[in-house]
């Protein structure tokens, strides 16, 4: 494959400051010389669909040989992404603009153009198709097209009536799951995936991830949980109030409490059903440890298979996103070795990345200094000064551990520490002394 290099003199610190290039150092463009869509692609966010969409394909041999991987892949991107489009199609790829059309579809589309998280998923499904047709034919597959094409080219009708059968088939099929991947992706409420920049792909992967979809829901009662202790002890520590709102059913999105339930019973008076729900005063800041141990995997249930595991930084990335989402986070930090705690972005939340060492102390005092709530996402690697550190405003969760260092004791002891550990938040427990005389920070199943 060819590549288009184009260097240029932005930079963003936080993209991966041990590595010899930011992502925004150096643009390489796909080579789209084969394609039937002209329109032109931003070279950064080019690369990011043709790398993204290409790993998952098993098909990659065939499209090299057969009219190239990136020209397609880009087709297919700028086809959905795309609302004006300039197409060049040349006679040997009939076949493919006739494919491109079996999977079009208009409310797709108005949902789709210009916005590349949404265009990015519904060309890799788009893709899929290729992949789908060359598991069932393989190498025969170069055949079945062109004997496709020429029959377009011709103005005949399909010779081959169960190839025609299997494409139609491959192409609803990825319309269905285009519908599906766009409606889950709407579901989460966010304008993530909206915009037009590599950050908006990652972000749909996590998204579209099976895995971590109970931590996107609203409904999710162990994010909920920690949210309702968090959020009430950060607002009882700055002296705010929660206050308690009553409002029709039909009006609210969020229902905490049902105030008159009796009238369940009475058709007539649905109308006077009232929910209850707790508005909140206050937001935070939110400190996420990107220190190199949060790359590790942890499990999201008892089963330890590959399958069922997610990286740390994932998982805070995910609590994050639920804070954005309910409009809880001000000011969203990465920190790693001492003083290097930069800010970020929130549409950069899922791509940004630093590495390095950690130093959870640096956010006590940045907490302190802007005199403002805030949240610590950690693996928990870290020690304090158990009086110098300790900050009456500030929660930590420890993601994928069940214990703590000691010198988080006050931070226990006040209720300001929670585990996260295989789906699961656990009880925080002081103990005094263990068989070797020290205290002990450990999170316990209920």
């Amino acid at each position: 494959m060819d590549y288009n290099l184009n260097f240029s003199n932005k930079q963003r610190d936080y993209w991966g400051r041990g590595s010899m290039y930011s992502r925004d150092t150096i643009n390489v463009s796909p080579d789209t010389s084969n394609s039937i869509i002209k329109n032109k692609t931003d070279s950064l966010l080019g690369s990011s669909v043709f790398t993204k969409i290409h790993k998952g394909l098993n098909c990659n041999e065939f499209l090299a040989k057969n009219g190239g991987a990136s020209s397609m892949i880009m087709d297919a991107f700028s086809h959905w992404h795309k609302k004006d489009k300039k197409y060049e199609i040349t006679p040997d790829k009939y076949w493919w603009h006739n494919l491109l059309s079996k999977v079009d579809n208009h409310l797709l589309q108005y949902a789709t153009n210009d916005k590349a998280g949404y265009s990015y998923l519904a060309a890799a499904q788009t893709m899929g198709i290729i992949d789908k047709l060359y598991k069932k034919y393989g190498d025969d597959l170069k055949d079945k097209l062109e004997q496709m094409n020429d029959d377009i080219k011709n103005g005949n009708g399909p010779s081959d009536q169960e190839f025609e059968k299997d494409v139609n088939s491959a192409a609803n099929s990825a319309k269905n799951k285009i519908k599906k991947d766009i409606e889950k992706a709407d579901k989460t409420g966010m304008q993530a995936g909206k915009g037009n920049s590599p950050e908006d792909l990652d972000m749909m992967d996590l998204m579209m991830d099976a895995r971590l979809q109970k931590l996107i829901s609203v409904k999710s009662s162990n994010i909920q949980d920690f949210l309702k202790v968090t959020i009430d002890k950060a607002t009882e520590c700055v002296g705010g109030k929660a206050t308690i709102i009553e409002e029709s059913i039909f009006d609210s999105e969020d229902i905490e409490d049902l105030v008159n339930i009796e009238n369940f019973a009475h058709i007539a008076l649905f109308d006077d059903l009232v929910t209850k729900t707790k508005k909140y005063t206050t937001s935070f800041d939110l400190y996420i440890d990107d220190s190199g141990s949060m790359t590790q995997n942890t499990s999201m249930s008892d089963d330890y298979s590959s399958a069922n595991t997610v990286s740390y930084r994932n998982l805070a990335r995910m609590v994050a996103f639920k804070l954005e989402q309910l409009d809880l986070l001000r000011d969203c930090y990465l920190f790693a070795s001492t003083g290097y705690m930069p800010k970020i972005d929130k549409k950069h939340l899922f791509a940004a990345h630093i590495g390095g060492g950690t130093d959870i102390a640096q956010c006590i005092k940045h907490s302190k200094k802007v005199n403002r709530p805030s949240i610590i996402i950690t693996d928990g690697y870290d020690r304090l000064d158990i009086e110098k550190d300790y900050h009456k405003d500030s929660f930590i969760l420890c993601v994928g551990m069940n214990s703590m260092d000691n010198s988080f004791i006050r931070f226990a002891e006040n209720k300001q520490l929670m585990f996260y550990d295989r789906g699961k938040f656990l009880k925080t427990v002081v103990t005094k002394e263990n068989q070797w005389g020290r205290i002990e920070i450990k999170g316990e199943r209920v």
